[in-house]
Parts: structure tokens; sequence; C-alpha cells
């Protein structure tokens, strides 16, 4: 729509304090639990753990920049991306 705000997405722009345990192979069930530990208006860190049967895989903290995407192609793409992700997910998840 004319005047339309573009879209403020999250990008990922650090990975910081990352420690890998064990590696996981195709099939495993990951398990990731993340947490907000801090948000400004242009930025926001969060911190993950990842685990495979209880035991975990990996942890760090993840900085994200909060960046206005001005693009049909990207959110097209992200979409399709999404579709792939979430195929076979009931009820289906609601992308903007």
């Amino acid at each position: 729509a004319a005047g339309a705000r573009p879209v403020v997405r999250a990008v990922l722009a650090q990975i910081q304090r990352a420690k890998f345990h064990h590696a996981v192979e195709p099939g495993d069930c990951l398990d990731i639990v993340a947490t907000i530990a801090g948000m400004h208006e242009s930025s926001a860190q969060v911190e993950f753990e990842a685990a495979v049967g209880g035991e975990q895989a990996a942890r760090g903290t993840l900085t994200f920049v909060m960046r206005e995407i001005d693009s049909p192609r990207v959110h097209e793409q992200r979409r399709q991306i999404y579709a792939l992700w979430t195929r076979g997910m009931s009820p289906p998840p609601v992308l903007p």
C-alpha cells in the first residue's frame, strides 16, 4: 500500500559464547530453548540452549539487529522457506 512502512525484521548479526558439546545427527530431535536476554530499539540479544534427548548439545548468545526490509522478493522467499520448514504442522502457522 502507498505510504506503508517497510516491515522490520530481526537479522542475525553475531553469535557469541557459542559452545558445542556434541554433534547432532540427522534424525535427532533437537529441542531449542531461546530466551530474550535484552532488547533495545534497534537490537536484541537471545540466549539459547539446544539439547538432544535431554543432553545439552549447544548453548550461546545471538545478537540480532532490527532492519527495515522493503523487498517483496525477500518476503516471498521467507514465506516459501517457512512453508517448507513447517509443512505437515497442524494447524499451519500464519506468517505476515
